[in-house]
């Protein structure tokens, strides 16, 4: 954590050896325990009676420093401790070689210890000690060197005093100074390719920076009262007593030095911000990560449409549709992992003390407490048992004055009365006095100001907290709604699957029926023809019918819009909608059914009544919950994805009516075969009769032959030709019989 810290003092005399010992961990300090370790130690820039021992030169100047001078001065520095100690002790020789040069003694050392405050960072720092005098290379016995400066002849007098930090113009160096820290860290930071950045100006300066270059969250964060500096006796004194306390919290605000308080309600404030700023961060999160989820849903339907069902063939389309379900089902389990570790982490995030949610009345009361150390709590307390002795006293008196009880139980609840009066008169004595003392007291100006810091400090970390369960609540929605999404793309796959293999069975089948047609087009045998036509007929008949069935059967899985929309809806408030509202619905329709059947009941006409307005109450209140921009986008996307299903069950039926087209077309050609069929086996009929009609007729001819009559007739002569035809060519033996022969 960066933390900026540079201060300045002034040594006064009779402190130098003493300082110097205890920085440097020397002397009574070498032997002594110390909360501080020591990091490292240096002296430089000494003159010669200090060459060999550092600590004679600040000895020498508690010696013969005049009384009202100058031993020493410091700066103390914290350091990043984000840097390691080699890299800490080469900032602060490289700051010292910049401030003091080489005309001022010094002596630093760095300490690292835990923070008081917050045990789990370290606080490293530095103490820089220099001396005031300026070195200007004239050789001075110690005796010599701390005397006052002599402008004229200075190898008569002692080194001249450097005055930067002190007098009129000691302020606008020491400003400069802590700016020069600043620079000096930040650019540690920057050379380590590190984000944090410390600043040596106030946090209302900051603030003003921060807005000015547009940087609002900085600037909030530095919204906050500063952080006071407890010193140690007061920190150390607070700790040990927090540690005692039960509840560490209503400690520092009730119990706890003010100073303690105020740095306490200062770092509160500060994290606060903090976890403003950062729920600010993570609501970003969720959109780009709604946004991310988004896309890889339009992905996937645009691989199902453009991938799956443009892939030429059945073996194209099989792997196709693999892949895309290996995809879906990837993120379908990473989408309920995260989904179950939302909804983990909400649930451990409500059940935080620090996360209630508490009303403005509470709210109120809690400020009171904390400015009353705990006064108006106590007298809240014995108000409240005040109250519940008045009822009780009140409930027996009820009992004995039925006159319904035992003589025994009586006397028992009478000596109960007197002991719970008793023991109101002692707890009420003098309590509307004391409740109006602290309601004057309270409202005083200094209490309301006061009060009143305490209450925006808490309601602030409620409203947080609140606001980080509702973005919870709101990203369990989103993969809640993502989830649903990604169930109905799987399914609606599943639906793809099953159509291009049934797609790729019925254009099968209908080239089956066009090869059969094609084969029956080539008999001769018309009667064999008509036999397979008609075969054909029938089977495509039949077929036509089963494939009519199956597709008006696929409109009872049609979704409809309505029932999407309360699938949808249903699933973003958890199942509250069809558990409260819906089941709402359906008790009216079941009452005024009822109703119908008796008309002339008061009974159930007010419970149908009642059952209205309860289901009015909620329409109101899921139209409420519904109506913001988000809710209305995921039931959106999820509507929108379970009436995706109607496109896959619309273009099985397109299939299967171009099914029945093409077999309707078949069956037309068919009928256009059958007629052909009939005329040709009407004519080989016809055929055959003429031949059967000839036949009988030679017959006949031959057996007249045969009869002696005609033997007998000297003139008469036939003559019996082979024709095509085989028509008797010879009149008079027409004439001369009565057989037809035409």
């Amino acid at each position: 954590m960066a933390t900026y810290h540079c201060s300045f003092r002034h040594g006064s005399v009779g402190r130098g050896v003493s300082h110097a010992n205890y920085i440097c961990r020397e002397g009574k300090y070498g032997s002594v325990r110390m909360k501080e370790q020591l990091v490292y130690q240096e002296s430089g820039n000494m003159p010669e009676f200090a060459k060999k021992n550092p600590l004679d030169y600040w000895k020498a100047a508690d010696e013969f420093t005049r009384v009202n001078g100058r031993a020493y001065e410091e700066i103390e520095v914290a350091l990043p401790q984000e840097l390691s100690h080699e890299e800490n002790i080469e900032l602060v020789k490289s700051f010292i070689a910049s401030e003091l040069g080489t005309q001022h003694a010094y002596t630093f050392a760095i300490h690292d210890k835990p923070a008081a405050n917050d045990p789990a960072q370290r606080q490293v720092h530095a103490h820089i000690m220099f001396s005031p005098k300026v070195q200007d290379g004239i050789e001075r016995p110690c005796e010599q060197f701390f005397k006052r400066y002599n402008a004229k002849a200075p190898e008569r007098g002692g080194a001249r005093n450097d005055t930067r930090f002190s007098g009129t113009h000691g302020k606008e160096a020491l400003l400069a100074l802590r700016k020069r820290w600043e620079l000096a860290v930040n650019r540690a930071y920057e050379e380590r390719g590190m984000e944090q950045r410390v600043s040596a100006q106030s946090l209302s300066d900051q603030r003003a920076e921060a807005l000015a270059k547009g940087d609002h969250e900085k600037a909030f964060v530095l919204d906050r009262i500063p952080q006071e500096h407890m010193g140690p006796k007061i920190t150390y004194t607070t700790l040990r007593e927090a540690a005692k306390a039960p509840d560490k919290e209503k400690f520092y605000l009730e119990k706890a030095h003010p100073k303690a308080r105020r740095y306490f309600v200062a770092m509160q404030q500060k994290r606060l911000a903090q976890e403003i700023v950062a729920l600010r961060r993570e609501r970003i999160l969720t959109l780009r990560e709604n946004l991310e989820n988004k896309r890889n849903i339009q992905e996937l339907h645009t691989a199902i449409s453009d991938t799956l069902l443009a892939a030429p063939t059945m073996e194209e389309k099989a792997e196709a549709a693999k892949q895309i379900g290996m995809d879906l089902r990837a993120q379908l389990t990473l989408a309920k992992q995260e989904l179950k570790a939302a909804q983990a982490e909400l649930r451990a995030f409500r059940n935080t003390k620090d996360n209630y949610l508490l009303s403005e009345k509470k709210i109120a009361q809690i400020a009171n407490d904390v400015y009353t150390k705990g006064e108006t709590k106590r007298l809240r307390a014995c108000a409240a048992n005040c109250k519940k002795l008045k009822a009780s006293i009140e409930r027996m008196q009820t009992e004995i004055a039925s006159g319904k009880l035992a003589e025994a139980k009586v006397a028992e609840l009478t000596a109960k009365i007197k002991d719970h009066q008793k023991r109101y008169r002692q707890e009420a004595a003098g309590l509307p006095e004391a409740i109006a003392k602290m309601q004057a007291r309270l409202a005083g100006e200094k209490a309301q100001a006061a009060t009143s810091e305490i209450a925006d400090a808490i309601r602030q970390r409620v409203e947080i907290a609140r606001q980080r369960i509702a973005d919870r609540q709101q990203r369990i929605d989103n993969l809640r709604a993502q989830s649903f999404v990604l169930q109905e793309t799987h399914a609606s796959l599943q639906d793809v699957r099953r159509f291009t293999k049934e797609q790729e069975r019925l254009w099968a089948r209908v080239r089956t029926h066009a090869a059969e047609v094609e084969r029956i087009q080539l008999i001769d045998d018309p009667k064999e023809k008509l036999r397979f036509i008609h075969a054909k007929q029938v089977e495509l008949h039949y077929q036509k019918q089963g494939i009519a069935t199956r597709s008006q059967r696929l409109n009872r899985f049609h979704a409809r819009e309505d029932f999407a929309r309360n699938a949808a809806t249903n699933v973003y408030t958890h199942g509250r909608y069809r558990r409260t509202y819906l089941a709402q619905v359906k008790e009216t329709k079941r009452l005024a059914q009822e109703l119908k059947a008796a008309p002339t009941s008061w009974e159930l006409r007010q419970a149908v009544m009642v059952s209205l307005a309860k289901e009015k109450q909620l329409r109101q209140q899921f139209e409420k919950e519904l109506e913001t921009p988000a809710a209305q986008r995921s039931i959106e996307r999820m509507v929108a994805a379970r009436m995706e299903k109607n496109y896959v069950l619309e273009s099985r039926q397109t299939i299967m009516a171009e099914t029945v087209a093409a077999m309707d077309d078949l069956e037309k050609e068919l009928r256009s075969m059958e007629d052909a069929a009939a005329k040709d086996l009407e004519k080989q009929r016809a055929q055959a009769r003429a031949n059967q009609k000839e036949q009988s007729l030679s017959q006949a001819l031959r057996a007249m032959l045969n009869i002696p009559e005609a033997r007998s007739t000297g003139g008469l002569t036939a003559s019996l030709r082979d024709y095509g035809n085989q028509n008797v060519k010879d009149r008079a033996l027409k004439n001369s019989y009565e057989y037809d022969f035409d």
